[in-house]
């Protein structure tokens, strides 16, 4: 006996079923982040004496972009994105309508009806699809934070050196190098790069200690490996960008230009390549601005945004289909119906 053959009651009940499997997955891998970020400690990585240069930045008290500002990105830059795809079709719907009405004055258009329907559809796929793919990120690159353990550029300034108040605090001297910046720094009692222990810590070996230090040492000091800004905001740019180019690529696929034997599809064809890419700036800004700020080493923005890119690929095409043997009729790949949300007339 198949679904379509059991009675209403059975069905409600898979609908419903359907929805809390929906959110409590995501709820239990939101528990799953809380616990890589909050509760467990990173890991205490061993550092050479001869490597503690590349941990000599100057920290600085805030960043240039904060991660309130990315998470405002990934939110309503896909928000924004939806609702213009919606208002556009929403006008195609519009403008096929009147055609028909005027070819058919007695009937109306069954493939152009419950247009409201069609674009809360388009919302719920959107928000299902980028949810999962935002959640599987963080996830991922909290938990190579947490077990990896990657000291910061700044960290040695965190742990040993007071605030400027210029923004930027101070590094360490080195005992061979000799200029008047260094001298300086002796002056303050600051110790030689040189002989910092290979492991250090808020209660052990370094200046700043307490309670007010554990955050910024022992905590946000020893998750640099690998970016959490540089990973959230190329999620963002990935769903963004593989949006634009699924829908510019549908509404572009009905024009065509030939030159003899070669026929290419215009518009979607270079305005998709364009929105493509251009989506990547933020990502891109992010990430520069991250090192520029001394939070990250190169190849931690450069994993971020591999991580970030690689999830939500992958998530967005097990909701959208990109096959050009269906180009025209490319719909979402879910399977609404069990969500009771019908997907055929997208």
């Amino acid at each position: 006996m198949d679904v379509e053959t059991r009675s209403p009651k059975f069905k409600v009940e898979l609908k419903s079923i359907s929805w809390l499997w929906e959110i409590s997955l995501r709820v239990g891998l939101g528990l799953l982040i809380y616990y890589f970020s909050e509760v467990r400690k990173p890991f205490q990585r061993w550092v050479e004496v001869n490597d503690w240069p590349n941990y000599n930045y100057p920290h600085k008290d805030s960043s240039t972009i904060p991660y309130s500002n990315v998470v405002l990105f990934a939110v309503f830059g896909p928000t924004i994105l939806v609702s213009l795809v919606s208002l556009f079709n929403l006008c195609r719907t519009d403008k096929a309508e009147r055609r028909w009405r005027k070819k058919y004055p007695r009937n109306s258009n069954p493939d152009q009806s419950n247009w409201v329907s069609r674009i809360f559809v388009e919302y719920v796929i959107a928000l299902l699809a980028a949810s999962m793919a935002y959640i599987l990120v963080q996830l991922i690159t909290d938990i190579i934070k947490t077990e990896y353990g990657g000291l910061r550029p700044d960290f040695l300034s965190r742990c040993f050196s007071t605030d400027t108040g210029e923004g930027d605090w101070l590094t360490l001297p080195g005992s061979k190098r000799n200029n008047s910046f260094d001298a300086a720094l002796i002056k303050k009692n600051m110790p030689y790069i040189e002989t910092v222990p290979p492991l250090v810590s808020s209660s052990d070996g370094c200046s700043n200690s307490g309670d007010g230090f554990h955050e910024l040492i022992d905590k946000g000091g020893r998750k640099s490996f690998p970016s959490g800004h540089t990973s959230t905001a190329f999620s963002a740019s990935t769903f963004c960008a593989l949006y634009s180019f699924y829908w510019l690529r549908r509404w572009g696929s009905s024009l065509q230009l030939s030159f003899g034997e070669k026929i290419v599809p215009s518009p979607g064809a270079s305005v998709g390549a364009a929105f493509l890419f251009c989506w990547f700036l933020p990502g891109i800004y992010v990430a520069v601005s991250r090192t520029q700020d001394y939070r990250h080493h190169p190849h931690d923005v450069i994993v971020g945004a591999v991580i970030g890119i690689f999830i939500t690929t992958v998530v967005f095409c097990q909701y959208y289909s990109f096959r050009p043997n269906k180009l025209r009729k490319t719909y979402p790949r879910i399977h609404i119906d069990s969500l009771h949300i019908s997907s055929s007339n997208l």
